[in-house]
């Protein structure tokens, strides 16, 4: 049966595996190497869900839901043109957001992105976007 040796002195795990501090890779584009923000959290805000709803007469509603830290000022923004349509605040609690926002089929984005700060989420697109959204991807 073998037996186990204490560590008695401490060291890094690659001077462990004979390699020296400036011989370690490390990649960021790693998918597998995702150290996140400090304090951990997420690291971008997220657009779950875009919708838009037209309605008979006048102007139609845009619905964006999602979610970011809690408390965060959330703006959303058109994917393409990155123009500022609304903000909403996202809960307290848990960090999610949802806002409909009133608006004439002519200015409905065919994308949008949410932002906190200099952080940015990925454009998604706009479910029942109408034939001349603003922005095509």
């Amino acid at each position: 049966m073998p037996v186990l040796e204490p560590v008695t002195s401490p060291a890094p795990n690659y001077a462990v595996l004979g390699y020296r501090k400036d011989e370690v890779i490390w990649d960021a584009d790693d998918p597998r190497i995702n150290p996140g923000p400090p304090g951990g959290g997420n690291e971008l805000p997220v657009i779950e869900e875009a919708e838009w709803k037209p309605e008979d007469s006048g102007p139609g509603k845009l619905k964006v839901a999602g979610e970011s830290e809690p408390r965060d000022r959330v703006a959303i923004l058109n994917g393409v043109t990155e123009d500022r349509i609304f903000s909403v605040r996202a809960d307290r609690e848990s960090g999610e957001f949802e806002a409909e926002r009133r608006m004439r089929a002519n200015r409905v984005p065919c994308t949008v992105k949410a932002q906190v700060d200099d952080l940015v989420s990925e454009a998604v697109p706009v479910a029942n976007a109408p034939a001349n959204c603003i922005g095509q991807p």
